[in-house]
Protein backbone atom coordinates (compact mmCIF):
# COMPACT_ATOMS: atom_id res chain seq x y z
CA UNK A 1 0.00 0.00 0.00
CA UNK A 2 3.14 2.62 1.08
CA UNK A 3 4.47 1.76 -2.57
CA UNK A 4 1.49 2.66 -4.48
CA UNK A 5 0.50 5.61 -1.96
CA UNK A 6 3.50 6.88 0.04
CA UNK A 7 1.95 10.20 1.31
CA UNK A 8 -0.75 8.02 3.52
CA UNK A 9 -0.18 8.19 7.53
CA UNK A 10 2.21 6.37 8.87
CA UNK A 11 -0.07 5.20 11.37
CA UNK A 12 -2.85 3.15 9.82
CA UNK A 13 -5.19 4.01 12.72
CA UNK A 14 -5.44 7.44 11.68
CA UNK A 15 -6.56 7.16 8.28
CA UNK A 16 -9.18 9.16 7.11
CA UNK A 17 -11.76 9.49 4.46
CA UNK A 18 -9.31 9.26 1.77
CA UNK A 19 -6.45 7.62 2.84
CA UNK A 20 -9.54 4.35 3.25
CA UNK A 21 -10.12 5.48 -0.22
CA UNK A 22 -6.90 4.95 -1.60
CA UNK A 23 -6.79 1.63 0.22
CA UNK A 24 -10.07 1.04 -1.53
CA UNK A 25 -8.82 1.46 -4.90
CA UNK A 26 -5.40 -0.29 -4.49
CA UNK A 27 -7.62 -3.38 -3.34
CA UNK A 28 -9.62 -2.82 -6.35
CA UNK A 29 -6.41 -2.30 -8.60
CA UNK A 30 -4.99 -6.00 -7.49
CA UNK A 31 -7.41 -7.46 -6.72
CA UNK A 32 -10.33 -6.58 -8.41
CA UNK A 33 -12.62 -6.22 -5.41
CA UNK A 34 -12.90 -3.65 -2.19
CA UNK A 35 -14.13 -3.25 1.42
CA UNK A 36 -16.64 -0.72 2.77
CA UNK A 37 -15.30 2.66 5.18
CA UNK A 38 -17.18 0.77 7.57
CA UNK A 39 -15.47 -2.51 7.16
CA UNK A 40 -12.51 -0.41 7.93
CA UNK A 41 -13.47 1.03 11.28
CA UNK A 42 -15.14 -2.05 11.99
CA UNK A 43 -12.08 -3.89 12.20
CA UNK A 44 -8.93 -1.42 11.68
CA UNK A 45 -10.15 1.19 13.59
CA UNK A 46 -11.74 -0.35 16.51
CA UNK A 47 -11.68 -2.79 19.16
CA UNK A 48 -14.67 -4.43 17.90
CA UNK A 49 -13.97 -8.44 19.23
CA UNK A 50 -15.97 -9.61 15.99
CA UNK A 51 -14.22 -11.44 13.45
CA UNK A 52 -14.31 -10.85 9.65
CA UNK A 53 -16.34 -12.93 7.33
CA UNK A 54 -13.59 -15.63 5.12
CA UNK A 55 -14.85 -13.87 2.06
CA UNK A 56 -12.85 -10.72 3.32
CA UNK A 57 -10.43 -12.59 5.00
CA UNK A 58 -9.34 -14.42 1.65
CA UNK A 59 -9.71 -11.21 -0.11
CA UNK A 60 -7.16 -9.35 2.00
CA UNK A 61 -4.92 -12.95 1.81
CA UNK A 62 -4.69 -12.69 -2.17
CA UNK A 63 -4.05 -8.55 -1.31
CA UNK A 64 -0.55 -9.66 0.29
CA UNK A 65 0.52 -12.51 -1.89
CA UNK A 66 -1.19 -15.83 -1.39
CA UNK A 67 -4.12 -17.37 -2.47
CA UNK A 68 -6.70 -17.39 -0.34
CA UNK A 69 -7.18 -17.59 3.74
CA UNK A 70 -6.25 -21.14 3.99
CA UNK A 71 -2.71 -20.69 2.27
CA UNK A 72 -2.19 -17.91 4.36
CA UNK A 73 -3.00 -20.02 7.72
CA UNK A 74 -0.84 -22.90 6.12
CA UNK A 75 2.13 -20.94 5.61
CA UNK A 76 1.85 -19.54 8.76
CA UNK A 77 1.21 -22.73 11.21
CA UNK A 78 4.42 -22.87 12.62
CA UNK A 79 4.49 -19.33 13.84
CA UNK A 80 1.08 -19.78 15.54
CA UNK A 81 1.05 -20.55 19.44
CA UNK A 82 -1.81 -22.86 19.73
CA UNK A 83 -3.75 -21.17 22.76
CA UNK A 84 -7.13 -21.26 22.94
CA UNK A 85 -7.31 -17.44 24.59
CA UNK A 86 -5.13 -16.39 21.16
CA UNK A 87 -7.01 -18.21 18.61
CA UNK A 88 -9.99 -15.91 18.47
CA UNK A 89 -7.45 -12.77 17.30
CA UNK A 90 -4.20 -14.49 15.62
CA UNK A 91 -5.83 -14.86 12.42
CA UNK A 92 -6.54 -11.52 12.13
CA UNK A 93 -3.22 -10.56 13.73
CA UNK A 94 -0.86 -12.14 11.45
CA UNK A 95 -2.90 -10.65 8.40
CA UNK A 96 -2.51 -7.37 9.56
CA UNK A 97 1.40 -7.72 9.81
CA UNK A 98 2.68 -7.19 6.34
CA UNK A 99 0.16 -3.58 6.69
CA UNK A 100 1.71 -2.47 9.98
CA UNK A 101 5.34 -3.75 8.29
CA UNK A 102 5.13 -1.39 5.57
CA UNK A 103 3.63 1.25 8.11
CA UNK A 104 6.21 1.24 10.12
CA UNK A 105 9.22 0.59 8.21
CA UNK A 106 12.12 2.75 8.57
CA UNK A 107 13.85 2.17 5.27
CA UNK A 108 11.96 5.06 4.39
CA UNK A 109 12.64 8.79 4.85
CA UNK A 110 10.35 11.43 6.02
CA UNK A 111 10.62 14.52 4.03
CA UNK A 112 8.78 17.75 5.12
CA UNK A 113 8.29 21.06 3.35
CA UNK A 114 6.45 24.32 3.61
CA UNK A 115 6.18 26.82 0.85
CA UNK A 116 6.80 30.35 1.64
CA UNK A 117 6.49 33.81 0.05
CA UNK A 118 10.32 34.88 0.10
CA UNK A 119 9.40 38.72 0.90
CA UNK A 120 6.26 38.13 3.27
CA UNK A 121 7.33 34.65 4.69
CA UNK A 122 4.07 33.58 4.73
CA UNK A 123 2.39 30.39 3.44
CA UNK A 124 1.76 30.35 -0.42
CA UNK A 125 -2.17 29.65 -0.18
CA UNK A 126 -2.40 30.15 -4.16
CA UNK A 127 -5.27 27.53 -5.00
CA UNK A 128 -2.65 26.59 -8.08
CA UNK A 129 0.53 26.30 -5.88
CA UNK A 130 1.23 22.81 -7.43
CA UNK A 131 4.76 20.03 -6.35
CA UNK A 132 5.80 17.85 -8.96
CA UNK A 133 7.94 15.06 -7.47
CA UNK A 134 10.35 13.73 -10.18
CA UNK A 135 11.47 10.09 -9.64
CA UNK A 136 13.80 8.03 -11.63
CA UNK A 137 11.92 5.90 -14.28
CA UNK A 138 8.97 6.75 -12.58
CA UNK A 139 5.98 9.17 -13.97
CA UNK A 140 6.62 12.76 -11.90
CA UNK A 141 3.73 12.66 -8.90
CA UNK A 142 1.68 15.76 -8.85
CA UNK A 143 0.71 17.61 -6.05
CA UNK A 144 -2.27 20.21 -5.79
CA UNK A 145 -4.59 22.27 -2.86
CA UNK A 146 -1.85 21.74 -0.35
CA UNK A 147 -3.53 23.31 3.05
CA UNK A 148 -1.19 25.45 4.52
CA UNK A 149 1.46 25.14 1.79
CA UNK A 150 2.48 22.21 3.67
CA UNK A 151 3.43 18.70 2.47
CA UNK A 152 4.75 15.33 3.50
CA UNK A 153 6.84 13.15 1.19
CA UNK A 154 7.47 9.55 1.91
CA UNK A 155 10.97 8.29 0.30
CA UNK A 156 12.64 5.16 -0.25
CA UNK A 157 15.54 6.94 -1.93
CA UNK A 158 17.51 9.82 -0.02
CA UNK A 159 17.72 12.08 -3.27
CA UNK A 160 14.47 13.95 -3.83
CA UNK A 161 14.12 16.11 -6.76
CA UNK A 162 10.71 18.60 -6.65
CA UNK A 163 9.86 21.25 -8.93
CA UNK A 164 7.18 23.69 -7.43
CA UNK A 165 5.34 26.75 -9.11
CA UNK A 166 2.54 28.93 -8.63
CA UNK A 167 1.16 32.16 -10.61
CA UNK A 168 3.30 35.19 -10.00
CA UNK A 169 6.23 33.10 -8.53
CA UNK A 170 9.26 32.22 -10.07
CA UNK A 171 9.58 28.69 -10.63
CA UNK A 172 12.31 26.35 -8.66
CA UNK A 173 13.83 23.30 -8.80
CA UNK A 174 14.41 21.76 -5.56
CA UNK A 175 17.55 18.74 -5.48
CA UNK A 176 17.92 17.58 -1.79
CA UNK A 177 19.96 14.46 -0.28
CA UNK A 178 18.04 14.18 2.62
CA UNK A 179 20.53 13.94 5.68
CA UNK A 180 17.78 12.43 8.42
CA UNK A 181 15.26 9.94 8.53
CA UNK A 182 13.11 12.89 9.15
CA UNK A 183 14.27 15.74 7.48
CA UNK A 184 11.44 19.26 7.31
CA UNK A 185 12.48 22.44 5.75
CA UNK A 186 10.87 25.64 4.97
CA UNK A 187 11.15 26.32 0.85
CA UNK A 188 10.72 30.39 -0.29
CA UNK A 189 9.18 31.40 -3.85
CA UNK A 190 10.25 34.16 -5.06
CA UNK A 191 7.19 36.38 -6.53
CA UNK A 192 7.81 37.00 -10.42
CA UNK A 193 8.02 41.00 -10.66
CA UNK A 194 7.66 39.97 -14.28
CA UNK A 195 4.21 38.35 -14.25
CA UNK A 196 3.13 40.91 -11.57
CA UNK A 197 3.50 43.48 -13.64
CA UNK A 198 1.68 42.43 -17.10
CA UNK A 199 -1.13 41.05 -14.70
CA UNK A 200 -1.14 44.76 -13.10
CA UNK A 201 -0.94 46.54 -16.75
CA UNK A 202 -4.06 44.54 -17.92
CA UNK A 203 -6.14 45.50 -14.59
CA UNK A 204 -4.84 48.82 -14.87
CA UNK A 205 -7.18 52.47 -15.71
CA UNK A 206 -6.67 52.90 -19.75
CA UNK A 207 -5.93 56.68 -19.56
CA UNK A 208 -2.62 55.83 -18.31
CA UNK A 209 -2.16 53.69 -21.45
CA UNK A 210 0.48 55.78 -23.05
CA UNK A 211 2.86 55.32 -19.96
CA UNK A 212 2.24 51.64 -19.78
CA UNK A 213 2.99 50.85 -23.51
CA UNK A 214 6.53 51.66 -22.87
CA UNK A 215 6.73 49.99 -20.03
CA UNK A 216 5.62 47.06 -21.64
CA UNK A 217 7.47 47.79 -24.89
CA UNK A 218 10.73 47.71 -22.48
CA UNK A 219 9.54 44.85 -20.99
CA UNK A 220 8.77 42.10 -23.18
CA UNK A 221 11.62 41.39 -26.02
CA UNK A 222 10.69 41.95 -29.77
CA UNK A 223 10.77 38.27 -30.70
CA UNK A 224 8.62 37.15 -27.70
CA UNK A 225 6.92 33.97 -27.42
CA UNK A 226 3.44 35.19 -26.26
CA UNK A 227 0.16 32.28 -26.13
CA UNK A 228 -3.56 32.74 -24.63
CA UNK A 229 -4.61 29.45 -23.77
CA UNK A 230 -7.93 28.23 -21.86
CA UNK A 231 -8.83 26.62 -18.46
CA UNK A 232 -6.96 23.22 -19.26
CA UNK A 233 -3.75 24.85 -20.42
CA UNK A 234 -4.56 24.06 -24.28
CA UNK A 235 -3.35 26.78 -26.45
CA UNK A 236 -6.35 29.10 -28.23
CA UNK A 237 -4.46 31.90 -29.89
CA UNK A 238 -0.79 33.15 -30.41
CA UNK A 239 0.18 37.32 -30.01
CA UNK A 240 3.55 38.65 -31.21
CA UNK A 241 4.59 41.61 -29.07
CA UNK A 242 2.74 44.58 -30.73
CA UNK A 243 -0.48 42.54 -31.11
CA UNK A 244 -0.20 41.56 -27.47
CA UNK A 245 0.69 45.24 -26.21
CA UNK A 246 -2.10 46.77 -29.11
CA UNK A 247 -4.88 44.47 -27.63
CA UNK A 248 -4.11 44.77 -23.61
CA UNK A 249 -4.33 48.91 -24.49
CA UNK A 250 -7.25 48.92 -26.65
CA UNK A 251 -10.58 50.08 -24.84
CA UNK A 252 -12.70 47.74 -26.28
CA UNK A 253 -10.41 44.54 -25.86
CA UNK A 254 -11.52 41.62 -24.06
CA UNK A 255 -7.51 41.27 -22.81
CA UNK A 256 -8.47 42.90 -18.98
CA UNK A 257 -7.24 41.37 -16.13
CA UNK A 258 -5.32 38.24 -17.58
CA UNK A 259 -3.95 36.04 -15.23
CA UNK A 260 -0.22 35.30 -15.72
CA UNK A 261 0.40 31.83 -15.89
CA UNK A 262 3.79 31.58 -16.99
CA UNK A 263 6.50 34.11 -18.07
CA UNK A 264 10.63 32.91 -19.12
CA UNK A 265 12.95 35.74 -19.24
CA UNK A 266 16.21 36.20 -20.48
CA UNK A 267 18.58 38.99 -20.64
CA UNK A 268 15.98 40.96 -18.23
CA UNK A 269 13.10 40.90 -20.92
CA UNK A 270 10.04 38.48 -20.99
CA UNK A 271 10.83 36.15 -24.11
CA UNK A 272 7.63 33.64 -23.86
CA UNK A 273 4.21 34.44 -21.57
CA UNK A 274 1.39 32.51 -21.24
CA UNK A 275 -2.32 33.56 -20.26
CA UNK A 276 -6.01 32.89 -19.65
CA UNK A 277 -8.37 35.14 -19.31
CA UNK A 278 -10.74 35.26 -16.02
CA UNK A 279 -14.21 33.70 -16.34
CA UNK A 280 -16.05 36.59 -16.53
CA UNK A 281 -14.15 38.38 -19.43
CA UNK A 282 -14.42 35.06 -22.04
Amino acid sequence: MRKTYPANHEDISKWKGQEIKFFQEDLIEKVQSRISEKWFYTHLKSESNDLPRVDILNLLSSYCGYKDWYDFKIKHRKTVKRKSKLKLYLPLFLLIIPLFWFAFSNRYYDYHIQIVDAVTLQPINEEKLEVIWLKKDESPKHFHHLEDAALLLESEKQEITLVIKAPYYQLDTVKRKLPYKNYSEIISLQPDDFSLMVHFFSSSDVDKWKEYRNRLDDLIAFNATIFQVDDEGKGMEMYNKQEFIDKLSFPLSKLKNIEVLETRVSKGKIVFLRFKLPKNEK
